[in-house]
């Protein structure tokens, strides 16, 4: 998931929404997690 985040432009954009959501950093990872399995 850290290489999707730093690579990944649509994982990017994901991550800035959910951070505007008020989202943590970890909160994010487990969505992206969850999501990949």
């Amino acid at each position: 998931m850290f290489t999707r985040l730093c690579f990944d432009p649509r994982t990017q954009v994901y991550y800035e929404r959910r951070t505007q959501e008020g989202k943590t950093r970890r909160e994010i990872i487990r969505c992206l997690e969850r999501y990949a399995a």
